[in-house]
């Protein structure tokens, strides 16, 4: 049987919070509440994979099965925790997911570019009214 070290770090400086999360193999986000976790988006952006709560925007970041799991318990939890950290490739090809995910979807030229064209939609609608 292979375990899981967590390790609970208290609070750090966001700067230690990014050197954090690149150094771990997996993140972790059971929150049922969060609309677009940044905690998420900030660890893709390290190439580390998150296994969060199927509920609310979790489905809408997460590729379960790909950059992460959706997982609906604890023990489901637990079992995607330990499938990842006992498999170094397949842990390996979360990692490069997660990292081509955030590039692809949440990389600062990409939204600034998405902004700019609902701005430009926005302001020819206002103007053609």
């Amino acid at each position: 049987l292979t375990t899981a070290q967590v390790v609970n770090v208290g609070f750090r400086s966001r700067s230690e919070i990014s050197h954090l999360i690149a150094a771990s193999d997996v993140s972790i986000n059971f929150s049922s509440e969060e609309n677009l976790s940044m905690a998420i988006i900030e660890s893709f952006a390290a190439g580390t994979p998150v296994i969060g709560l199927d509920s609310g925007g979790n489905k809408e970041i997460i590729e379960s099965g790909q950059s992460g799991f959706l997982v609906q318990s604890s023990n489901e939890l637990e079992d995607r925790i330990l499938e990842l950290s006992s498999d170094s490739v397949t842990l390996g090809k979360f990692s490069a997911a997660s990292l081509k995910h955030f590039r692809s979807n949440y990389a600062a030229k990409k939204v600034a570019s998405e902004y700019l064209s609902l701005y430009k939609q926005r302001i020819g609608n206002h103007i053609k009214k």
